[in-house]
């Protein structure tokens, strides 16, 4: 019974946390080949695919339901990487599919261009980009009204967030509802909105390494105001030692005289210690898949976005050739 219980609780209060409409879902599936012509038509880059993306963790502001709920954690956000538009494999966040459709076309659109002033703002770089594509292909204007009306309505209340993302929220907002407003508020690491759904995102790749450089820069700061608090006149009695070479430790007891105490407990864990898994949730679960050579128990056929030659720690090359010499 209390099993039961805990399953309608989770599939309600996850229903409740996130906006979703199953029915009127539209798969990548079904448009990527219009959608490989559109983007073309629009100008963009002949040498870019277009592929779906899987869900990363994101940084954003997640509601209380959300976070009660466990979910919000994960999304699947429109970015480039390599030589790839990822978009996502499905979208199901307006209530018709003639909006979620228009969706794709409108990422699409703004991909197709993705050249602005503003590389290093998020918010200036996508107003920029809509203010272009607006411009140049006014036929795109009524749905872009729509998607954004739609859009608002999915935003959180400004006075229910914290007083860090009031200003954030304001301005995203604004810019659209109109992108040709006048804008200079910028997000930061440590203020994340929610995912603004008609826009596009940085790699999740570089979005990474750029919160880990943050991260040790603040601590290399926090370092270095502890040590120049502490530093002072005073002179400390010190002494060179040179570095001992410290082997393998010396266990001077045996193993068999500790003690063990258990206890047995009749536990239901039939789903739980089943051999026959669900490996497609498992790779789902999981933000990094790592592979390695070897034999293993199961296979799974999974299609994988590995990283180029330039996120490789070692760079092999032929060699330079030099002449001999004695």
């Amino acid at each position: 019974m209390e099993e039961w219980v805990g399953v309608k609780w989770h599939h309600y209060i996850t229903n409740k946390s996130s906006i979703r409409y199953r029915e009127a879902a539209v798969k990548l599936t079904d448009l990527d080949k219009r959608l490989a012509v559109f983007f073309r038509a629009l100008g963009g880059d002949p040498g870019l695919s277009i592929a779906e993306t899987s869900d990363y963790i994101h940084d954003g502001h997640r509601t209380f339901l959300q976070k009660m709920a466990g979910s919000g954690i994960k999304q699947a956000l429109p970015h480039f990487h390599n030589e790839f538009f990822f978009l996502p494999h499905q979208i199901d966040c307006f209530p018709s599919k003639k909006a979620n459709e228009a969706l794709y076309y409108w990422l699409t659109a703004l991909a197709s261009l993705n050249h602005t002033p503003h590389k290093n703002h998020w918010i200036k770089h996508n107003q920029y980009l809509s203010q272009q594509i607006l411009s140049q292909w006014p036929g795109l204007r009524a749905r872009y009204k729509t998607l954004s009306s739609l859009q608002l309505q999915h935003r959180p209340k400004i006075s229910s967030l914290p007083k860090k993302l009031q200003t954030v929220e304001h301005a995203l907002q604004s810019v659209i509802a109109d992108p040709w407003c006048v804008n200079e508020v910028e997000v930061g690491i440590d203020v994340q909105p929610l995912p603004v759904l008609l826009w596009l995102y940085p790699s999740p790749i570089n979005t990474v390494a750029q919160r880990r450089n943050q991260q040790d820069q603040n601590e290399q700061n926090q370092e270095q105001k502890l040590a120049g608090k502490n530093l002072g006149q005073k002179k400390y009695k010190a002494e060179q030692m040179d570095d001992r070479d410290q082997g393998d430790g010396l266990i001077a007891f045996r193993l068999e005289s500790l003690f063990s105490w258990s206890e047995f407990l009749n536990l239901d864990r039939s789903e739980e210690d089943t051999e026959d898994e669900d490996l497609q949730s498992v790779a789902d679960d999981l933000d990094k898949i790592t592979v390695s050579s070897g034999k293993t128990a199961s296979k799974i056929k999974l299609d994988l976005d590995l990283p180029s030659a330039e996120y490789d720690d070692v760079i092999l090359t032929k060699g330079i050739l030099l002449p001999e010499w004695n």
